[in-house]
């Protein structure tokens, strides 16, 4: 086993995976911080001081001789600068699609990195409109929470994409939105 060149502050298989697609070697150290959201936080500075309080959190709890680079992200769902946290059930989960069908909202994800000799945060941001859903597609989030979050909800990173370009119709997880961006759904 390679010995690892980062530690990973989440416990996101998906980020987990990521690095693991790039070659980057690392281990999986997730850490509790409270995600609450600041009275009048933007969206976009959430994610950043989230990323950075769990990069700090897990630097500061490893022995100074054997640190080694810290990585942290976090993201969110907006809808008219409201911050959508992490459905909680089946009922919020569904409330969270019926939001956000037919409508544009932005995903905000922050990356740092924290290491011996400083540290550097990034904040992307994405505009997303999902299409209308129906309540048919919505009852299909009968699946476990996270997935129908990650697949109904929210991910469209990696759906399959006809030869023109376009989104299938196959699923309500390969269907429900598309990105403003070009390319990125």
């Amino acid at each position: 086993m390679t010995p690892p060149l980062i530690l990973l502050a989440s416990a996101s298989p998906r980020r987990s995976e990521l690095l693991r697609q790039v070659g980057i070697a690392h281990e999986v150290r997730p850490v509790d911080v409270d995600e609450s959201s600041r009275p009048g936080e933007a969206p976009a500075e959430y994610v950043r001081r989230l990323a950075e309080e769990k990069a700090r959190a897990l630097w500061d709890s490893l022995p100074a001789a054997g640190r080694l680079p810290v990585l942290a992200a976090d993201t969110t769902v907006a809808l008219e600068g409201e911050i959508f946290g992490k459905p909680g059930n089946r009922a919020e989960s569904i409330a969270m699609l019926a939001r956000l069908s037919g409508r544009t909202h932005q995903v905000h994800t922050a990356v740092a990195v924290l290491h011996a000799g400083g540290s550097a945060v990034r904040v992307s941001s994405s505009s997303v409109t999902m299409r209308e859903i129906t309540h048919a597609e919505m009852d299909w989030t009968r699946a476990p929470v996270s997935r129908a979050t990650r697949q109904a909800a929210m991910r469209c990173r990696g759906a399959p994409r006809s030869s023109s370009g376009t989104l299938p119709e196959a699923t309500p997880a390969s269907s429900a939105c598309h990105s403003a961006r070009p390319g990125s759904c």
